[in-house]
C-alpha cells in the first residue's frame, strides 16, 4: 500500500514492548536484569514518539499557519490600498480608517512594509510619521 501511513508504528512497538517488558519486570521484580530492555525497548521510544507528535506537521498547526499568512496578506492588501487612495502617503491612523485593522496592527504592518523595503518612514515637521510608498505617489514634474 503506498498511501499507508508508518508514523504510529514506532509508538506502537515501543508501547507494546513497555507492556510485555513491564509484565515480565513486576511479575519477577527480582530480575533487574529486566529494567534495562524496559528502559531503552519501551520507554524511550514511547517518549520520542509523543515529543516528536508534537513536533510534526499537526493538522490543526497546519491549518493555523495556512489562516494567518491569509490574514497577513489580506492585511497589506489593506495598507496598500489604502496607500494608493491616499496618495501614497498614509500614517497608522489613515490606515485603520480605511481597512478593517486597528491602529496597533495598521502600524505593525506599515513597519514590516518598511523594513522589507517597500515603503519608507519619515517624520514630518509637525513630528507625525508618515510611510511613503513610492509606486503610489504622484509623478513629480522634473522632466518634459
Amino acid at each position: 500500500m503506498a498511501g499507508r501511513n508508518h508514523h504510529g508504528e514506532p509508538f506502537a512497538g515501543g508501547l507494546f514492548l513497555l507492556f510485555i517488558f513491564g509484565f515480565i519486570f513486576f511479575r519477577h521484580s527480582w530480575s533487574f536484569f529486566w529494567f534495562f530492555p524496559l528502559l531503552f525497548l519501551g520507554i524511550i521510544p514511547l517518549l520520542r514518539r509523543l515529543g516528536s507528535s508534537r513536533r510534526s506537521g499537526d493538522p490543526l498547526d497546519e491549518e493555523n499557519e495556512i489562516r494567518d499568512q491569509r490574514d497577513k496578506d489580506s492585511s497589506e492588501k489593506q495598507v496598500l490600498k489604502a496607500a494608493k487612495v491616499n496618495g501614497g502617503v498614509v500614517t497608522p491612523a489613515l490606515v485603520a480608517l480605511d481597512s478593517t485593522l486597528s491602529i496597533e496592527e495598521a502600524e505593525k504592518m506599515l513597519q514590516s512594509l518598511v523594513q522589507r523595503g517597500y515603503a519608507t518612514m519619515e517624520v514630518t515637521d509637525s513630528g507625525q510619521i508618515e510611510y511613503r510608498f513610492q509606486e503610489f505617489l504622484p509623478p513629480t514634474g522634473g522632466s518634459q
